[in-house]
């Protein structure tokens, strides 16, 4: 039984090269909402994290004051990691979107702009 004998794997469509030589022609675009989203829900849980871990750990919660600065109604209490929670997913939401949007932009930039 030599090679030659053997089956040629195959996936969905074609044989294994011809998939393998698509690749290569494909680009590599990140999905906006998705990464703006994941974004959010990890600054979002960060930051109620580290704020119910200040407030129930010997840390000093006094510490997080500074982010009241950053994120309007925030205080290092419970209600203010809620408070907290919803400014870092919108931050969050809106810089991974950006940075999904700009890596977009610079791997495929849109077509030049023809005078007629």
């Amino acid at each position: 039984m030599g090679a030659a004998s053997l089956p040629r794997a195959r996936l969905a469509g074609g044989r294994v090269s011809e998939r393998l030589a698509l690749l290569g022609k494909t680009d590599m675009r990140l999905n906006t909402r998705a990464l703006a989203t994941a974004s959010a829900a990890v600054s979002s849980a960060v930051v109620f994290a580290v704020t119910v871990l200040f407030l129930v750990g010997p840390g000093d919660p006094a510490r997080l004051a500074p982010l009241s600065g950053l994120l309007f109604g925030y205080a290092p209490t419970l209600p203010g990691a809620f408070v907290g929670a919803l400014w870092a997913w919108a931050y969050g939401f809106f810089i991974g979107g950006a940075l999904a949007f700009l890596y977009n932009l610079a791997l495929v930039p849109p077509p030049p702009l023809v005078d007629e």
